[in-house]
């Protein structure tokens, strides 16, 4: 009889065991499901501040940052600069949607050119042009090539010369006597 009770308690031990171990199992499950975005964010490299900060955002954005390969510092990171930054992108996109990049890059160089149009500029004559020997050419202060019609003898001094021309990639123009 006495072993009877001393094996049922064993078995109630056992069970009291397996249960104490299958509620944990559970209990583990269901925090682990319930952070498992948190969980996530860590195994990226997020620190919980910053898994704050991803967290407090919609489901759609919190997917877009599981899914980038790279980790965004917050510390450094500019909400309101950033919205501006793909604000004007947005809007941007819009005016030009039937254009190539190609296009939009020229058409921007050659609207930052048409500054220089008849202003004089001081510039670096470095030597005669690759595509004329009569002219020389060089460069600005502002990293523009200038290639205009000019003594020889300038070559390594700097010069004033006059924009009559602007075009993409370059600007022309004219020697001014000093």
């Amino acid at each position: 009889m006495q072993r009877r009770y001393y094996q049922s308690h064993k078995l109630k031990i056992r069970i009291k065991r397996v249960l104490i171990v299958v509620c944990c199992f559970c209990l583990f499950i269901l925090l682990v499901s319930s952070q498992l975005t948190r969980i996530k964010l860590m195994i990226k490299g997020y620190d919980f501040h910053s898994q704050n900060i991803i967290l407090s955002l919609d489901e759609q954005q919190i997917d877009e940052y599981l899914l980038y390969n790279n980790k965004i510092d917050f510390h450094k990171w500019d909400k309101v600069k950033n919205q501006q930054h793909y604000y004007d992108y947005q809007y941007y996109s819009q005016l030009h949607k039937n254009k190539s990049i190609n296009e939009i890059v020229n058409e921007k160089a050659y609207k930052q050119n048409q500054r220089f149009l008849n202003e004089v500029v001081e510039v670096l004559v470095e030597g005669t042009s690759k595509k004329d020997d009569t002219m020389l050419t060089g460069y600005t202060r502002h990293q523009k090539l200038v290639n205009f019609k000019g003594n020889p003898s300038d070559i390594g001094k700097i010069i004033k010369v006059k924009i009559t021309e602007a075009k993409t990639w370059a600007l022309k123009g004219e020697a001014i006597e000093s």
